[in-house]
């Protein structure tokens, strides 16, 4: 049986999929910018959760393992990086963390470039 991360309902992976390299398959996530609405909550990291992006999933999405979602509502690639003490996240409501896991993010897709390609190891 073959793992994949696209077929679990909580993965990042959700709304993504996958693509082939020259070893096997390789996941991918599309990345959204999301607009702050008044059903979300604003968070101050202090110093009991800072660096800790799971314990704050934990608290306010009740799931450790949805970190993944915080980091990206609020654009954040580094999250043991920019979840510092004084910064100030945005938690999405609980209705819209149901519709990222069902695969409809409901955001902008990023126009991001990558600044490193990966290439397929030969």
């Amino acid at each position: 049986m073959e793992l994949n991360s696209t077929k679990i309902r909580k993965s990042r992976y959700c709304s993504g999929g996958t693509s082939e390299v020259s070893e096997g398959l390789i996941e991918w996530w599309e990345r959204n910018i999301y607009e702050v609405t008044p059903g979300d909550t604003l968070y101050r990291v202090d110093s009991k959760t800072a660096h800790k992006i799971h314990i704050i999933a934990d608290i306010f999405l009740n799931d450790q393992s949805l970190w993944w979602v915080i980091a990206q509502y609020n654009n954040i690639l580094d999250p043991w990086g920019e979840i510092v003490e004084g910064a100030q996240i945005a938690i999405p409501s609980l209705e819209k963390v149901e519709t990222m896991l069902a695969g409809r993010p409901g955001g902008v897709p990023s126009t991001r470039i990558p600044q490193t390609t990966i290439r397929p190891i030969i």
